[in-house]
């Protein structure tokens, strides 16, 4: 007579562990299997078993482990690499199905120790909370159930399942357990993070018994490798060609689509790097080059983006020399030449502008003569390439 299973024993199971561990940011997607290579590649197998029924490529895209009721021992598959690279912000997500939930049990499970196939325990063993403390779903004896590092968050019967997506959700600490994509837990980590993805069970027993089979249509690793973006937006009295007729106040925005941004940092002409607390001045004449970048909670660091700030807050200086034959009493006893010079020190010298005797302006190519007998007025002035624009000067030329 075939012996009965004592619900006390943790029944021979098919089991996904997922380990945690810190590493540096590799890659948005570290590891993804939708199972299409037959020969499975890549995973670790236990060896000396009859009933290792393990299927790579079924049906094409899945993984399927199956009972055929002979020998003690389940089939045990897995792989130590999966999460190379994660940080404290990482999402493990996988489809499967239950053929059954009435046969003895199998798990889906993630645990922080490493995955060795030819490792397990006998059935008298206490079990090892390490090889499924990060995330356990669970059949048994007709429950379908679903633990999160130590807490159970679903718990149902019912017989054959339909396909489930789980999703394991790590947020630096706290973590969100989905199902089907509606949320069915929250909590925090314990610090616990993973190292090793498998398929089994940890325990061998001593005797013969029948296991719900499994099919997973893939599994999905991700974690947070992208950095945040961040945007610069100056604000000032803009003049022409580039330039800003006043100091400049630079606001700074950053995202992160994930794990949030954590800090921004600037630094104006290659100066110390300053943390962004809100707007700051960029003043003095000249140009200036911002630099600016923000890093997010996983740790990411975008490359430096740059702003180029050209300011030029002073308008031009322009001065006339005349000449002529000059006679008594401040006159001019003949024509008078008029010669006008500018200078700006920033921006350059754009136009020079001249009239005489409140007449028309006329744009300054170089000198101009005064003639005709009486008193008469030179206004004159100059705009730089920035747009500013030097209040009118005057000289009287008498002649």
């Amino acid at each position: 007579m075939r012996k009965v299973r004592r619900v006390r024993y943790l029944p021979v199971s098919l089991l996904l562990v997922l380990a945690l561990v810190v590493g540096d940011v590799l890659a948005a997607e570290p590891f993804f299997d939708h199972f299409t290579d037959s020969a499975g590649t890549g995973w670790l197998r236990s060896t000396g078993e009859s009933r290792n029924h393990v299927v790579f490529g079924y049906d094409g895209t899945h993984l399927y482990i199956y009972d055929d009721g002979t020998g003690p021992m389940f089939p045990l598959v897995g792989r130590n690499d999966a999460f190379n690279g994660i940080n404290g912000y990482w999402r493990l997500s996988l489809r499967f199905r239950f053929q059954n939930v009435t046969a003895y049990g199998t798990t889906l499970a993630s645990g922080t120790a490493p995955f060795d196939a030819d490792s397990r325990q006998t059935e008298d063993q206490p079990p090892r909370a390490d090889w499924h403390d990060v995330l356990t779903i669970h059949q048994f004896n007709g429950a379908f159930s679903i633990d999160a590092f130590g807490t159970q968050h679903y718990n149902v019967g019912g017989g054959d399942t339909a396909w489930h997506t789980v999703e394991l959700e790590v947020n630096g600490g706290p973590y969100v357990l989905r199902l089907d994509g509606a949320q069915i837990g929250t909590g925090t980590t314990g610090g616990r993070v993973p190292v090793s993805l498998w398929f089994g069970s940890y325990f061998i027993q001593n005797y013969d018994g029948n296991f719900t089979d499994i099919q997973v249509d893939w599994v999905r690793v991700e974690t947070d490798r992208e950095p945040p973006s961040t945007t610069a937006s100056p604000s000032g009295t803009v003049g022409s060609g580039g330039w800003y007729r006043s100091d400049v106040q630079v606001t700074l925005s950053a995202t992160d689509a994930w794990s949030g941004v954590a800090s921004t940092e600037y630094r104006v002409d290659g100066g110390g790097w300053q943390t962004y607390a809100g707007p700051f001045t960029v003043t003095g004449e000249g140009g200036h080059t911002v630099e600016y970048r923000s890093t997010d909670n996983a740790g990411n660091t975008e490359p430096a983006r740059t702003l180029t700030l050209q300011i030029d807050t002073t308008p031009p200086a322009t001065t006339a020399d005349l000449s002529g034959t000059l006679g008594q009493g401040g006159w001019y006893v003949s024509d008078v030449r008029v010669s006008l010079s500018a200078v700006d020190g920033t921006s350059g010298v754009a136009v020079t502008e001249y009239r005489i005797d409140g007449g028309l302006w006329h744009v300054y190519h170089g000198p101009f003569t005064v003639s005709g007998d009486g008193s008469h007025t030179v206004e004159y002035r100059s705009t730089d390439n920035a747009g500013n624009a030097e209040d009118t000067r005057s000289v009287s030329v008498p002649i």
